[in-house]
């Protein structure tokens, strides 16, 4: 067995070994096949042209996915809250974090088949590798988790959409917005007093939390709050545009929705996704009550200092059009 595929603390009952075990089996079966072809080629060379097409067909196609379901936003908006609480459902497989064993963002798998893009993508991106890789690494993660639906959630997909569209054209996608001011009060704490996120570089001046979005030209040459009231404002505007390239495939959810009436929003959103459920399901599977952090921007202990205030002026007519002010 490879190096680094098994640890010594794994046994063959664990959950992730198994699960790296069939991703491994399924990598393979492409190999099996192609072998089996070359022996059909040997014994029948009248059907070479039918056997070669079958080929050619199999090994060129990209794996489908049955409706696939993406969560996107701008950052700190709710999206890991609604990924976690949407994960539960029993027909949707995820991409799961290997140490930790628990939902992680289905970015990496963008940026293993079409390069780390932190702005847009569009489909001039695609080429017939890339969109076979793409699509292979998703089906592989229901294959192993035994699961029909693929739920993925990425701040990043908000910039990609045209992208994700051309990949996925029957995914249902959720876009979940909050309160700017909100957000911008969490990207600020973190930057600024998280011990964590200080060692990965985000405080001070050394990278834009999150994505860049076409139009937030030169970020790290404005101060924090600026440029971070210019990404949410960036970032929501773009996610709204596309519901003209998505139709009633695109849907709306907020954090204050999802935080004051969890089970009509989960509700709302499992009709969006097109996953069944009932009311035994609602109230055995998600909280009827959850905290609503947003009074911390208007607190005694907001993140958001008196140099910060005049770029959330800059916030005020979105955050109307959004129904905040």
């Amino acid at each position: 067995m490879a190096a680094g595929f098994y640890s010594p603390n794994e046994t063959l009952e664990s959950d992730g070994l198994k699960a790296r075990l069939k991703r491994a089996l399924h990598d393979r079966r492409g190999i099996l096949a192609d072998v089996y072809d070359l022996l059909r080629w040997l014994d029948s060379p009248a059907d070479v042209p039918l056997i070669a097409a079958d080929f050619l067909g199999r090994r060129n196609a990209p794996a489908r996915l049955d409706r696939p379901v993406f969560i996107w936003g701008a950052p700190r908006s709710g999206t890991t809250l609604l990924y976690r609480l949407m994960s539960s459902h029993t027909d949707v497989g995820y991409n799961i974090h290997p140490k930790k064993q628990r939902p992680r963002e289905s970015t990496n798998l963008w940026f293993d088949a079409f390069g780390e893009h932190r702005g847009p993508m569009d489909a001039s991106l695609i080429r017939p590798a890339r969109l076979r890789r793409v699509c292979r690494e998703h089906a592989s993660i229901l294959e192993a988790q035994g699961k029909p639906r693929f739920l993925g959630k990425s701040p990043f997909m908000t910039l990609w959409i045209p992208l994700v569209n051309e990949v996925f054209p029957d995914a249902r996608h959720i876009h979940v917005i909050r309160d700017g001011r909100a957000v911008l009060n969490s990207i600020l704490y973190l930057i600024r007093h998280s011990e964590k996120l200080q060692a990965q570089k985000f405080h001070e001046d050394r990278r834009l939390f999150g994505p860049q979005p076409a139009g937030l030209v030169n970020p790290m040459a404005q101060p924090q709050a600026g440029r971070h009231v210019q990404q949410w404002c960036l970032m929501v505007e773009q996610g709204r545009k596309s519901r003209a390239l998505l139709g009633e495939r695109y849907a709306e959810a907020t954090y204050e929705g999802l935080v004051t009436d969890p089970h009509g929003t989960m509700r709302a959103v499992l009709d969006h996704a097109q996953l069944p459920y009932d009311d035994a399901f609602i109230a055995a599977t998600y909280p009827a009550e959850m905290p609503n952090r947003n009074y911390k921007f208007a607190s005694d202990s907001s993140a958001i200092e008196a140099d910060d205030r005049p770029y959330v002026k800059d916030m005020e007519p979105l955050l109307a059009e959004l129904g905040y002010l």
